[in-house]
């Protein structure tokens, strides 16, 4: 079977993959477990989760691990319900549940917001002494975390025997992204006081809490942090966040040196500095920003849209951004979804049907 794995590899669309399936089962490789596990996969990555669950329900006793891959690719493409379905499935016919299983239903409960399911799953880890596998702890972590429940979220990471960064990590976005800002920056520091060295990840969530707090002390400390281990330039996302939370602690001045001084201005980056000028109230200097961004070539999304929409609404100047952007109606199809647009419309007609009023309370800056 490892003879037919790079020609896995070399299968780029559908069509092909579809050929190799019929050739596996010609030769009589489909009959082993490999082979149906990998085809199972490989389906999934092409989008056809259909192929991916008729080669599943087709092979006679799936092991542990195809049932788990099969989760896998559920859960990829957000079918959580299907994942605990299957996980269910398991149960009743008294599969042998895997290590490599609990993950994927962990986030599956997750998704659909059951903590319930959670607990009892939990139950069973506990049972099935994968209780102290750092996987299936961090994936606890999560669903707790997500779903609000603190405390056991808590308790679980103080029992845990070896906690890593991403377990760290959890523990402190849980923490922050509950609007308890002020205990995840504590739990950053007991991380930092045990030698864990955080990557870019958490740092992301800090620069949030820091935002949160609005602590201008701490922006400069968690910006320092940065520098010190190199962590700049490694990711355009954290360069955003670190614009936001200077323009939360109230130094417009810093957000617009850390925007300057990026040597590849992405997309988050440019809205970053946009949105800074508007909770700040210069609307004038983040409709020049978005038209700097037009000049660079940079495209904008649909935050940046929204930003540079309330920013001329505050201005009063809604034909000036007409004028600046030129884009029909087609050019705002990410924001129909807000309400803000139909179909229908069209910009030129907004500006003329729209008063200011109705733009300043409809338009979020």
């Amino acid at each position: 079977m490892t003879l037919y794995m790079p020609l896995f590899r070399s299968c780029s669309n559908l069509r092909s993959l579809t050929q190799l399936h019929a050739h596996l089962v010609v030769s009589g490789f489909l009959k082993g477990p490999l082979a149906s596990t990998k085809l199972i996969e490989s389906y999934a990555q092409m989008g056809s989760l259909k192929s991916s669950r008729l080669v599943f329900d087709t092979f006679p006793s799936p092991d542990s691990f195809m049932w788990g891959v099969l989760m896998k690719s559920y859960l990829w493409n957000h079918f959580f319900e299907e994942v605990v379905l299957l996980y269910h499935n398991m149960i009743y016919h008294q599969a042998h549940i895997g290590s490599f299983v609990y993950p994927s239903v962990l986030r599956a409960s997750s998704g659909i917001c059951d903590l319930g399911i959670g607990r009892k799953i939990h139950g069973r880890i506990v049972k099935s002494g994968f209780d102290a596998d750092t996987v299936i702890e961090t994936s606890l972590l999560g669903i707790y975390g997500e779903l609000g429940c603190l405390d056991d979220a808590r308790k679980l990471f103080d029992e845990m025997g070896e906690r890593d960064v991403v377990c760290w990590s959890s523990i402190v976005s849980s923490y922050i992204e509950n609007g308890r800002a002020r205990e995840g920056l504590e739990m950053f520091r007991c991380m930092l006081s045990e030698g864990i060295k955080p990557d870019w990840v958490i740092m992301l969530s800090i620069a949030e809490a820091c935002a949160n707090v609005g602590s201008l002390m701490l922006a400069k400390s968690i910006h320092g942090h940065a520098i010190v281990n190199e962590m700049m330039s490694d990711n355009g996302n954290f360069n955003s966040s670190l614009i936001f939370m200077y323009s939360q602690c109230g130094s417009l001045s810093s957000a617009e040196r850390i925007f300057l001084n990026l040597p590849d201005r992405s997309t988050s980056s440019w809205t970053s500095m946009i949105s800074s000028y508007n909770q700040n109230e210069c609307f004038q200097e983040a409709v020049d920003t978005f038209l700097g961004m037009q000049e660079s070539k940079v495209e904008p999304n649909a935050v940046t849209m929204l930003s540079v929409l309330g920013s001329c609404a505050r201005l009063e100047n809604f034909q000036s951004f007409t004028q600046a952007q030129r884009f029909d109606v087609e050019s705002f199809g990410p924001m129909y979804g807000t309400g803000m647009f139909s179909e229908n419309s069209n910009v030129y007609e907004l500006q003329s049907e729209a008063s200011n009023s109705i733009w300043n309370k409809s338009i979020p800056v």
